[in-house]
């Protein structure tokens, strides 16, 4: 099943001190609302640094940086980076700049309930957005309560089936995990069902792929779209694939 999760945006760019003071608001109320627990994420803890020479939240910035933890109204946040390979509990995330790099690196984390993004230039966010119909925040609730997917009918079937099938720590680096990822996709290709790569890639991280192996299955259809054959590949539709993703979706 496609993760649930709610996503948002702050409509300011560049060294923004109202942004950074909503920013871990939200925060501390979403983590309060939810397992007490919350997520401050950011490229480097000299990040933090930088942000706490012009922020009135300096000294909740320094406690991060000393630390990794701040406690604030019974809810603790904790500090991530890149360097994180995992969370110990469930909750929400208030992601700052980086752009699509480090909201790639958090979406890799199942267990975050949903993310605050605040950006430090305009578009950076604009495929992330795509991905998790990311409203600014502010907006009409209604609108992001309604998580639409990428994708639907027989090909978010197919999806769904070929994540049952990859082993998803991995992705598709096992060659029997990539053939199966060839095989769906040509099959799709080649039924003329309606998507593209780059949807495709988007609704598999709603799936709880990782963003790095979802790209990796987009440059596969990349292929299979621009009329190529990818190793594995048999050139045309597995039928009986297409009858159970009709059956599925139906």
């Amino acid at each position: 099943m496609p993760r649930n999760r709610h996503s948002y945006y702050i409509g300011s760019t560049g060294p923004q001190n109202e942004a950074i003071i909503t920013g871990f608001r939200w925060l501390i109320k979403e983590a309060a609302n939810q397992d007490r627990v919350g997520y401050v994420v950011v490229f480097t803890k000299h990040e933090l640094d930088n942000i706490s020479h012009w922020s009135q939240l300096s000294p909740t910035l320094n406690t991060l940086h000393k630390s990794g933890v701040y406690q604030a109204d019974s809810v603790t946040l904790n500090l991530i980076t890149p360097r994180d390979r995992y969370i110990s509990a469930s909750g929400p995330a208030l992601v700052i700049y980086g752009g699509q790099e480090l909201l790639d690196f958090i979406d890799s984390f199942q267990a975050i309930t949903s993310v605050l993004y605040i950006p430090w230039q305009g578009q950076e966010h604009a495929d992330w957005s795509a991905t998790w119909n990311a409203t600014r925040l502010g907006d009409d609730e209604s609108q992001s309560s309604e998580q639409k997917e990428p994708l639907s009918g027989i090909v978010l079937s197919a999806l769904e089936s070929l994540t049952k099938l990859v082993n998803l720590s991995t992705g598709i680096t096992h060659p029997s995990d990539r053939e199966q990822a060839v095989r769906s996709l040509e099959t799709l290709f080649h039924k003329q069902a309606q998507c593209d790569p780059e949807t495709i890639r988007r609704q598999l991280i709603r799936l709880d792929w990782k963003p790095s192996d979802a790209a990796k299955v987009k440059e596969i259809a990349d292929m299979i779209w621009d009329g190529r054959r990818p190793r594995k590949s048999t050139g045309r539709a597995d039928e009986g694939l297409w009858k159970y993703w009709n059956e599925r979706a139906s």
